[in-house]
């Protein structure tokens, strides 16, 4: 039997596999069970900036607040705006606001076994599951400069590199020594504090450093995780943003508000990794 889905207002989506950008009406998940893998002793704040439509970059700039949660054995980086929006009604506050958004992706980095754990936490409305998917960490063939600058009043250096399609420019701090920093970013000898690609359309720049009081857990939510690859995500995000309707009824879920396919425009699709 198809699942019957009533929207009232069919949010706008635009993602790139684990970076997915969400501008959407209330939209609640549960968050109360969870297994705690670690936990933190540092949290860092960023901002995170994506144009969503390579075409029109001026007019399709949305932003998210999201952590990174550093522990013994593993960190996680995630939307500190979504987790917020699955426990209150800041999601209404998100809709009104077409400038922010966020992202429902999680990725949990384990030194150790030198391995990276990807969620997907937010499709179940509209992709039809919560999604997994683990690869080794990525290798970053970082090229380390010679300028400085400051961030936050820490003295950053540079440092670029080529990944999976977009071309970054880096700044590190050696007074963080932590191989770490927002999104997938790791490799250089001190915590990332700013990234972002050479068109400006992927940022991420900390705002925030604090060292915890108190540890705070590392929560791996319990879902129903469907496995996955990156690619076949990927691939699930272009073939809703092609045709959101109609990919939703592919999978069972009816749309019972908006019966013509042809009356919901394709969506751009400007997704972190290229490649």
């Amino acid at each position: 039997m198809k699942k019957l889905f009533f929207i009232l207002i069919l949010f706008l989506c635009v993602g790139n596999a684990f970076a997915q950008y969400y501008i959407y009406g209330p939209h609640f998940i549960p968050l109360d069970k969870f297994q705690t893998i670690d936990s933190a002793d540092l949290k860092f704040t960023y901002k995170f900036i994506h144009v969503r439509d390579s075409t029109h970059a001026a007019n399709t700039k949305r932003t998210d607040i999201q952590t990174l949660l550093i522990g013994k054995n593993t960190s996680k980086y995630f939307s500190q705006e979504f987790v917020d929006s699955c426990i209150s009604a800041k999601s209404l506050e998100f809709y009104r606001n077409k400038n922010s958004g966020t992202s429902s992706f999680e990725i949990f980095k384990n030194y150790p076994s030198k391995k990276m754990t990807v969620t997907e936490i937010g499709g179940e409305r509209f992709l039809g599951g919560t999604f997994i998917y683990e690869e080794t960490l990525p290798a970053f063939n970082w090229e380390i400069k010679n300028d400085t600058a400051t961030i936050l009043s820490y003295l950053c250096q540079k440092a670029e590199v080529t990944f999976n399609g977009r071309t970054y420019e880096a700044w590190f701090t050696n007074d963080i020594p932590i191989n770490n920093g927002p999104w997938k970013f790791n490799g250089l000898p001190g915590l990332i504090l700013k990234v972002g690609d050479d068109k400006q359309h992927v940022v991420f720049e900390c705002v925030g450093i604090e060292k915890l009081k108190q540890l705070e857990s590392i929560k791996l939510y319990s879902f129903n995780y469907k496995q996955i690859t990156r690619k076949g995500l990927d691939k699930l995000f272009r073939r809703f943003l092609d045709n959101p309707v109609g990919y939703m009824r592919s999978i069972n879920i009816e749309v019972a508000w908006q019966l013509d396919p042809t009356a919901i425009p394709k969506e751009p699709y400007n997704p972190i990794e290229l490649e």
